[in-house]
């Protein structure tokens, strides 16, 4: 190879570094305009995913039938506080809200099996799983419970969650309903939890 060839080969090779450097040097003003509003795009289109999957399960026969159920005062109040933390912290509301519902239903294991707390499990995926296995709860609640689980982590784990008002207001809704129902089915005579059978059979 020649000097000549070697000198084009070398300016082919860093043709397009100098360029995107160029670019970046004569655009940053324009690009640094263009991120925030990239990643404004993205967070919007997470709270509309958030939004359309919470009144998915908002129109559910299921949900509907959990909301008939008699409600204990504190229940009400929980729901009263959250709703205004919503307005504070949107993020923090979804979270502690499905705190409430992952705290029934590793204390509907217990009341299953006692030993609970010393295997079982931690997850609330494989909560979820055994409480399905044992029909405490049914497929389309399964489906409901692990949907909220979703849901909580996506709002847990966006950069930005600012979305507020009647999503967020269902999902805290949604959420009570669902420990409330897990509540009563514990004390229900002939439920899966009077049967004294283990989790571990």
């Amino acid at each position: 190879m020649d000097w000549k060839t070697f000198i084009s080969s070398l300016i082919d090779s860093l043709a397009w570094p100098i360029a995107v450097v160029a670019i970046l040097v004569f655009f940053h003003r324009e690009i640094s305009r263009l991120i925030p509003r990239i990643t404004k795009f993205k967070h919007k289109d997470t709270e509309i995913d958030f939004t359309r999957q919470v009144e998915e399960l908002s129109q559910k026969e299921e949900i509907k039938t959990q909301r008939t159920e008699k409600k204990e005062d504190q229940l009400k109040a929980e729901f009263d506080h959250l709703v205004r933390l919503a307005d504070v912290s949107p993020r923090s509301a979804v979270i502690e809200s499905w705190r409430q519902l992952e705290s029934s239903a590793a204390e509907a294991l217990i009341a299953l099996d006692p030993d609970f707390s010393a295997y079982g499990p931690k997850n609330p995926l494989e909560v979820s799983r055994i409480l399905r296995k044992k029909e405490v709860l049914s497929e389309s609640e399964f489906r409901d419970f692990n949907k909220l689980r979703k849901l909580r982590n996506q709002a847990a784990h966006a950069d930005e969650f600012d979305l507020s008002g009647t999503p967020v207001e269902a999902y805290i809704d949604i959420s009570l309903t669902m420990a409330n129902h897990l509540k009563r089915k514990s004390t229900q005579p002939g439920s899966p939890y009077n049967s004294g059978q283990s989790l571990r059979d």
